[in-house]
């Protein structure tokens, strides 16, 4: 009878080693997101938002808190468990901008000073997709947004036949779209490889300020 030969009673040692496997299902932290400025900001927050669109994006920037006039905040948006893209957001900020030409990352600010809370973004190229592009004013995607006061989280006042000018910001050149409403103008330039867009001249000045040096790698 040399059927006690069963000694499989080893077995359960694999079971446990199994049951670590559905720690995978947590949410990695694949939300990785790099903020473009070096100079920390005041306030440096996570929103969750129901959708990628530009009016979710201004609902959770304007539920945010006000802080000290000259402030900048820094938001990053996530939709569900999914980091919302610059690709995302500009399909519905400016749906005629050739998002593929910009990195997956950018970064959303909000100013504030005596007037209000001033909203901006800032996207960077992706020269690591496209080497030899370059920096060009993407006028007709910016300037032909039917509706500009969809940037701003307040109603403002958009003059009747407006159009955007020349300008310059701490030696950035700009365009630039005077508004009625008091601290509200829309800007937008090139700083380097960084798109820096405000809906306020001071706004864009300070977020021009704090952006980090592009490295080559």
């Amino acid at each position: 009878p040399s059927t006690p030969e069963v000694t499989v009673s080893e077995e359960p040692t694999t079971v446990p080693e199994d049951s670590s496997t559905p720690a995978e299902t947590e949410p990695q932290p694949e939300l990785v997101h790099k903020s473009f400025f070096s100079t920390p900001t005041a306030v440096n927050e996570q929103a969750v938002i129901s959708a990628a669109s530009l009016s979710q994006v201004n609902g959770a920037l304007s539920s945010a808190s006000p802080l000290v006039n000259g402030s900048l905040r820094e938001m990053f948006f996530v939709v569900g468990e999914a980091p919302l893209t610059a690709q995302e957001f500009m399909s519905s900020a400016m749906p005629g901008m050739d998002s593929s030409v910009f990195s997956n990352d950018f970064t959303a600010f909000v100013y504030y000073d005596e007037n209000g809370a001033w909203p901006g973004y800032v996207f960077m190229l992706n020269k690591t997709a496209n080497p030899n592009m370059d920096t060009v004013l993407p006028t007709n995607a910016i300037e032909d947004v039917t509706d500009p006061a969809s940037f701003y989280l307040t109603a403002v006042s958009v003059p009747d036949g407006s159009t955007f000018k020349d300008g310059t910001a701490g030696g950035i050149q700009t365009r630039y779209l005077q508004l009625d409403t008091p601290g509200a103008s829309l800007n937008y330039g090139w700083d380097g490889d960084y798109l820096i867009i405000s809906t306020s001249f001071q706004g864009f000045q300070k977020a021009a300020t704090a952006l980090a040096p592009v490295t080559e790698s």
